[in-house]
């Protein structure tokens, strides 16, 4: 991150991050906004770097309804266990499968199981193939993590449905040479 300016920060719980967006959105009177809720996690990583699936989608589900955000948030993973849960146990709540690997389409949902709302490749497998089998397939594809004008204009003619990105301030620029 070149732009980043390094300072001590605490890292706040999930709970806490909701409560400050919630009063901030309130407060300016703003829209609220859609959360999109990553877990990072890795077979071989329950129970020493984090919980067990269906004990870490609980937790996150028990914040989620608890300030009822179900229908404004987005599940997201690339371990597909933490998806299948959810969909199991919360079938209302929106998912996004993230994929790392030239896994095909079809391939990949067919073994998460069920149709996500969302197809989230890391933005070097999307092509317009990619693109239009997740339209076709009714899937929003939002690519990750696209950090340069170039890229987000790459993505933008491509017609994927958004992007990750840890630049939001340069996405107006691409938006406006796309035009």
């Amino acid at each position: 991150f070149p732009y980043q300016q390094k300072y001590p920060a605490y890292k706040p719980l999930l709970e806490e991050t909701i409560i400050a967006v919630e009063d901030f959105v309130k407060t300016n009177k703003l829209l609220k906004p859609e959360y999109s809720i990553e877990t990072k996690t890795i077979p071989k990583g329950d129970n020493e770097f984090q919980p067990e699936p269906a004990e870490f989608v609980e937790l996150i589900m028990a914040v989620v309804n608890k300030y009822k955000l179900s229908k404004r948030v987005t599940i997201q993973s690339i371990d597909m266990r933490t998806l299948q849960y959810l969909h199991e146990h919360y079938p209302k709540v929106k998912t996004s499968l993230m994929v790392d690997e030239k896994v095909d389409f079809v391939q990949n949902i067919a073994d998460l199981g069920f149709k996500p709302t969302v197809y989230s490749p890391t933005s070097a497998l999307v092509g317009k193939g990619l693109v239009d089998r997740c339209h076709e397939a009714k899937v929003k594809i939002i690519p990750w993590t696209v950090n340069s004008v170039k890229d987000m204009k790459e993505m933008i003619a491509l017609g994927v449905d958004g992007f990750v990105t840890d630049y939001p301030n340069i996405y107006q620029k691409a938006k406006d040479e796309s035009l």
